[in-house]
């Protein structure tokens, strides 16, 4: 074991801010994009009535927009939450467990003083093939690049963002480098 090794491991474990990492992939294919979607006030909102009930209700266009774009991407949750609060409104989400290849909560999130950062190279995914789609920008401090920022959702208005981000996912799904395209933006 080398004398090192802690110093090795924290270096290993250090998120990098690279806007963008290298993409591993060489064959002459373009991988699947991986879109990672945050999970609260993004895609349901949770709120309290004047009696202390509680309610999840799920974003307008949620399940089309995942129908349409599970055929050519990668679906991922990334969210601050904790694991078992993300895997309850997962459930009301994807009750078949169809949509979400992988799904991350607050333990996996890094955080930064009292900001939880979602760095993307915990998915696994290729960088240069990835989006988080996020209300929260400070979810983006490690890829800004790779980040799609949304307005939060609060159940109360028949909103029709989903519709842009759908239309956007696609337009992306043929790039090769999406943080090059969305840091024109």
């Amino acid at each position: 074991m080398s004398e090192n090794y802690s110093e090795d491991k924290r270096e290993e474990n250090k998120p990098d801010k690279e806007p963008c990492v290298k993409s591993v992939s060489s064959s002459a294919e373009i991988p699947k994009l991986t879109v990672v979607f945050d999970l609260h006030k993004l895609l349901p909102a949770q709120s309290r009535l004047p009696l202390l009930e509680a309610y999840t209700a799920i974003r307008p266009y949620c399940d089309t927009m995942l129908k349409k774009i599970r055929k050519y991407c990668t679906i991922m949750i990334f969210s601050s939450g904790t694991e078992q609060s993300v895997n309850d409104v997962r459930s009301l989400i994807d009750p078949k467990g169809e949509y979400f290849e992988k799904v991350f909560s607050r333990n996996s999130c890094t955080k930064v003083i009292n900001l939880y950062g979602k760095y993307l190279a915990k998915t696994g995914a290729d960088l240069k093939r990835t989006v988080l789609i996020d209300d929260r920008l400070h979810s983006f401090m490690h890829q800004p690049f790779n980040g799609i920022p949304i307005r939060p959702w609060t159940g109360h208005e028949d909103g029709t963002e989903l519709l842009h981000i759908k239309k956007l996912i696609m337009d992306l799904i043929e790039e090769k480098d999406v943080c090059a395209l969305l840091k024109q933006r």
